[in-house]
């Protein structure tokens, strides 16, 4: 007898302790989705920060104006150019992709991501942090993880690539602007050509969208390199789009991002 009631009050104890961890797990979800609806402010951005390693990065989110964290929203990562480093949390939203999806508050169909990239350091260094933090968000807004995209401009171009091959296979599509592909194990001695580099990237690129835009006069990322890359990740099977702007320099991404054709072709691919 002393036994049977021993039986019964282990199997009620457990499922006790089920029935906790049901409801713990339960009110933990409620609450993430708590934190996240207080912290979106549809149509508007919000400044966050992130800390990985002893770094804090500063970045922005824009949430669509019908933003709702039941549903799966697809996400937009845009990286700034050299000259937007810092710690601030504005400058990476002034150029480039941030005026477009500001002036389009109304109807930006996408969670858009702004981080910063520190001033300190080698700024390709960062991009396993960046990499890091786009992950924490796509968890914090319920991302669509078959529609993520990935753009940035000149250095934040370069970037893209970087990123991209933290995550092989993880973005729908990529687009880099006015960007050399840098790939080097050392120092600068050691990079690779932009053929190599390109045929190289095509293997993390499986799966993945590519438009490169270039302009045909830009001094700083010679229009033959760039051609090179496209070539070598035509040559390995990637659907890469190419776009050389014959009277442009370096500075061509108002043209890029205030071109409707250009978000009509990110929001159609998917993983």
């Amino acid at each position: 007898m002393n036994g049977r009631l021993a039986a019964i009050g282990f199997a009620v104890a457990a499922l006790l302790v089920v029935a906790l961890l049901v409801a713990r797990r339960t009110s933990l979800a409620h609450h993430a989705s708590t934190m996240v609806s207080a912290s979106a402010v549809p149509g508007r951005f919000v400044k966050r920060t992130f800390v990985d390693r002893g770094t804090t990065y500063q970045y922005q989110l824009f949430f669509p104006r019908d933003y709702d964290p039941a549903r799966r929203w697809p996400i937009v990562v845009a990286l700034h150019g050299s000259g937007e480093k810092g710690n601030d949390g504005e400058r990476q939203t002034q150029t480039g992709a941030g005026p477009v999806v500001r002036s389009q508050a109304d109807s930006f169909p996408a969670v858009a991501v702004f981080p910063q990239v520190p001033s300190e350091g080698q700024g390709i260094r960062h991009a396993p942090a960046i990499a890091r933090l786009i992950d924490a968000v796509v968890r914090d807004v319920n991302g669509d993880t078959t529609r993520l995209y990935l753009t940035g401009l000149s250095f934040g171009g370069v970037m893209a690539y970087l990123v991209a091959r933290e995550h092989p296979g993880r973005f729908a599509a990529i687009a880099p602007v006015s960007a050399p592909l840098v790939l080097q194990t050392g120092d600068r001695s050691t990079r690779l050509s932009p053929a190599a580099a390109g045929a190289d990237e095509a293997r993390v690129l499986g799966g993945t969208s590519v438009w490169i835009f270039q302009g045909a006069h830009d001094p700083t990322v010679p229009a033959t390199d760039t051609r090179a890359v496209v070539e070598a990740l035509s040559r390995a099977g990637i659907r890469v789009h190419y776009t050389e702007y014959a009277d442009a320099s370096h500075e061509i991404w108002d043209r890029v991002y205030g071109d409707p054709a250009f978000w009509r072709w990110l929001f159609a691919q998917h993983r």
